[in-house]
């Protein structure tokens, strides 16, 4: 039974420790494990850790993706596909975003 409570009007809901540690952990994406030679492939890996801190960094701030991405003058769609591992950032992305989080 998951509890409610409400504070000024705020509805906040009750979970457990070990439900709310499943669901923040699923916001991060996973790193990759090794492949067929035993190595962990680099590319893949080093977009995973960009993926991680820019996440990190923005929930630190209490950042949505939008207004990140409004910030650092990239589209919003730009920085999701970043942070699902779906496109490698460029450096002048990197750039703006750390601008954005400073």
């Amino acid at each position: 039974m998951t509890q409610t409570l409400t504070i000024e009007g705020k509805k906040y809901y009750l979970i457990d420790e070990k439900e709310y540690r499943s669901l923040k952990a699923a916001e991060m994406p996973p790193l990759p494990g090794k492949n067929d030679t035993g190595g962990i492939p680099a590319v893949s890996y080093v977009r995973a850790l960009i993926a991680r801190r820019i996440i990190k960094a923005r929930q630190e701030r209490g950042l949505s993706q939008a207004e990140l991405a409004r910030r650092a003058g990239i589209r919003v769609e730009t920085l999701n596909r970043i942070e699902k591992c779906r496109q490698s950032a460029d450096p002048k992305s990197i750039e703006k975003i750390e601008a954005a989080l400073a």
